[in-house]
């Protein structure tokens, strides 16, 4: 019987490398206020992470969620 609770493989370094660039270049936009960003800013925000996660998953290391991704985004920034 197949485990349900089955843990994702750990992100490798090419997918935190990916992650990594492209939050240099989308920091600012992220940490903006939503309502300062002016209209549409909230689906902006929302292509960033979507592009992010397309990059991540082309790495080839298995589908990541938005949630996985956001979660190693905040543990990543934590530890440094």
């Amino acid at each position: 019987m197949e485990n349900v609770n089955k843990r994702a493989k750990a992100f490798n370094e090419r997918e935190i490398e990916v992650m990594t660039d492209n939050m240099k270049l989308n920091i600012h936009k992220l940490r903006m206020n939503h309502g300062s960003g002016g209209p549409g800013m909230v689906a902006r925000v929302r292509e960033i992470w979507d592009e992010l996660l397309a990059g991540v998953n082309a790495c080839g290391n298995g589908p990541r969620t938005l949630q996985q991704i956001k979660k190693k985004w905040r543990n990543m920034v934590n530890i440094e």
